[in-house]
């Protein structure tokens, strides 16, 4: 359910959910990239999942920033990533769209929102 909410209410074209305990991705929705077998926590990943994290890291033009090859399992053509955490950290979401600044303040409290919910339905705590 998730993965279609979030792919019908944001400008959003590609969904991933990862679970730092055992490096384990439950969701991919959507659009995605050739190396989207296998998914490694990189720096930008690393930093949304710090203990106690609740806002999300928001690239909103992807090509400015070096850390684009943390992010194989997208799409080349991925213009802007949205980096969730889910439950303070024990996993998060990976968000991408096709165009650059394309996510809304609303955009942005919808998905911290779903995170929320997700990380509660499925017990998860950092």
């Amino acid at each position: 359910w998730l993965g279609e909410t979030i792919l019908e209410c944001t400008p959003t074209s590609s969904v991933l959910i990862f679970v730092r305990e055992g490096d384990l991705t439950l969701l991919r929705s959507g659009l995605m990239g050739a190396g989207s077998n296998g998914v490694k926590a990189g720096p930008i990943l690393e930093k949304s999942m710090a203990e106690g994290s609740t806002r999300g890291t928001y690239l909103a033009s992807l090509q400015n920033y070096p850390g684009k090859l943390e992010f194989s399992y997208l799409p080349p053509n991925t213009q802007c990533v949205l980096v969730q955490p889910i439950a303070g950290g024990a996993g998060c979401m990976v968000l991408g769209a096709n165009a650059a600044r394309c996510y809304t303040n609303k955009d942005l409290t919808r998905v911290e929102l779903l995170a929320d919910q997700l990380g509660a339905e499925l017990g998860l705590t950092a």
